[in-house]
């Protein structure tokens, strides 16, 4: 399979990917048993069919591929223009892809190598970044009209909302919410909650001078940082944050917390992650670090997925000076010893259960999402072990063996 595990596999969304498994696993099949115009077709339709935009990158780069390998030069350089028009940039990996080499000597090749460059600088300069609310407003349409009319909320919603959505919305519905039926169950459930917070979700852009400092801080920090777009939006009430091809994903009802805010119908977990709009611009700089991560992404161990975690948290703390998941911190002080155990018996499993993206299993006894605690505490260790702190930045960003990280940062022995 062309495109998977890259660059691009921060991206990728379980939801999302379902909605097109089966025809993506039938052109990659194609693709496997060198029926490469077989292939190039099905990709090409996902590619301008998905509403995903990684369904769309991974479609549109694969189609590219499979086109150049049976000699279909004009499509090949079609595709791969509606690739980098969709987010793609990684320049080394396209050089080194064989099934690409037949096109390298054509004029195209220099105009596509050209378009990606210019966008990957823009990309390196914060004041290009965009901080779109578009979304918000929308929804606010949405909402409103409900009381009014007698049409349902899923088809409101639906018309006022989602279809009228930026391409980041539709990304984070995808990969975040899921379906539109999950939206409006939860809206449904905390209808107190929705009702009381339009004040303050629409000051997301007071966030704005916060969010562009910790940007400068990263650039100082790590010159080779990349800002893509940033879009609020409001979602269920599941996901603070995530990153997309398009730009980073923020669920903004998620930091409208304040004394006027009712949380009767907010479970334990997400009571504790509620949090305030002073809040956003260390969880911003939170999922900016995962667009700039270079790590690898065939290591799905526990301890690889709490590293990616925790050094998104650790860099941003260091650029704005609050940790997004202090909460988890707070919690874990004086349980150092228990929790250090509990996660070397498991951290070479693929066992995620207990320590990660478990929001809904939070108790007193033992709280949601240890493991960015974990590889917060390995990732600050190896900084401060590391005496060149600009090195030691650029290395967390670029680890190919997370268990050699973790013996470097000498945190504790992975035996």
């Amino acid at each position: 399979m062309k495109l998977l595990l890259s660059v691009f596999s921060i991206f990728s969304s379980a939801t999302a990917f379902s909605q097109n498994a089966p025809n993506f696993s039938k052109a990659d099949s194609l693709y496997n048993e060198k029926a490469y115009d077989k292939s190039a077709v099905l990709f090409s339709i996902l590619a301008k069919t998905s509403i995903s935009s990684d369904i769309r990158i991974r479609s549109s780069y694969n189609a590219a591929c499979s086109y150049a390998l049976i000699g279909d030069t004009t499509n090949a350089f079609k595709m791969l223009q509606l690739c980098i028009n969709e987010g793609y940039i990684d320049t080394l990996s396209i050089s080194e892809d064989k099934d690409m080499a037949s096109l390298h000597r054509y004029y195209g090749w220099n105009k596509v190598m050209l378009s990606m460059k210019k966008k990957l600088q823009q990309l390196k300069d914060p004041k290009f970044c965009k901080i779109i609310t578009t979304d918000i407003d929308n929804y606010w349409i949405a909402y409103e009209s409900i009381k009014k009319r007698k049409l349902s909320d899923s088809l409101l919603f639906r018309q006022l909302y989602f279809n009228m959505a930026s391409d980041g919305l539709k990304d984070y519905l995808y990969s975040r919410i899921g379906n539109i039926d999950y939206f409006i169950t939860n809206q449904n459930n905390k209808k107190l909650f929705y009702a009381s917070i339009k004040q303050n979700s629409l000051k997301a852009n007071l966030a704005k001078t916060d969010i562009k400092k910790g940007m400068i801080a990263l650039k100082k920090m790590y010159c080779d940082a990349i800002f893509p777009d940033i879009y609020f939006v409001i979602g269920a009430f599941n996901s603070a944050g995530t990153v997309s091809p398009k730009g980073l994903l923020i669920g903004m009802d998620m930091f409208c917390k304040s004394d006027n805010i009712p949380t009767n119908e907010l479970n334990d977990w997400e009571k504790s992650v509620l949090k305030n709009v002073k809040d956003l611009a260390p969880l911003v700089i939170h999922e900016l670090i995962h667009s700039n991560q270079h790590v690898n992404f065939n290591d799905e161990t526990l301890l690889a997925a709490s590293i990616n975690e925790g050094m998104c948290d650790f860099i941003a703390e260091k650029c704005t000076g609050s940790n997004p998941n202090q909460i988890i911190h707070n919690w874990a002080k004086g349980k150092e010893a228990e929790i250090f155990s509990a996660f070397k018996l498991e951290m070479f499993t693929n066992n995620y259960n207990k320590w990660l993206y478990n929001g809904e299993e939070s108790t007193s006894s033992w709280v949601a999402d240890l493991g960015y605690y974990m590889g917060y505490k390995i990732v600050e260790s190896f900084y401060i072990n590391t005496n060149d702190k600009t090195m030691a930045i650029q290395q967390i960003l670029n680890i190919k063996d997370y268990k050699q990280f973790l013996t470097d940062s000498k945190l504790f022995s992975p035996n």
